[in-house]
């Protein structure tokens, strides 16, 4: 089989909406289930209630029993792209500090 390369792509379009939705246990913080929509230009909106049922059914496709969970919306992409969890206090986002691996293992 002969793969055609292509020099450009052509127009991308850019983003207009981003909304990460984070499923989390109030009583930990602990972040279980985030689901992340993303709107292009000349797509169509996604209100947040939307977006927030569609994550309670993925999570609960996933195994999850979301009853007991609090919800979390946010328009940053970082907090769907790397790990974070919902400070109890506060109820914002807090990064998570990953361990560094050893090199050369």
């Amino acid at each position: 089989m002969k793969i055609y390369r292509s020099a450009g792509a052509g127009r991308v379009p850019s983003v207009t909406d981003v909304q990460v939705i984070a499923l989390y246990d109030a009583a930990t913080g602990d972040i279980v289930h985030t689901h992340s929509v993303t709107v292009l230009e000349g797509g169509r909106m996604i209100s947040e209630r939307d977006a927030v049922e569609a994550a309670k059914t993925a999570a609960r496709r996933a195994g999850h029993s979301v009853e007991a969970l609090e919800v979390k919306t946010s328009k940053n992409p970082e907090h769907g792209l790397t790990p974070y969890r919902i400070d109890v206090r506060s109820g914002e986002f807090v990064p998570i500090e990953m361990p560094r691996r050893k090199s050369g293992a």
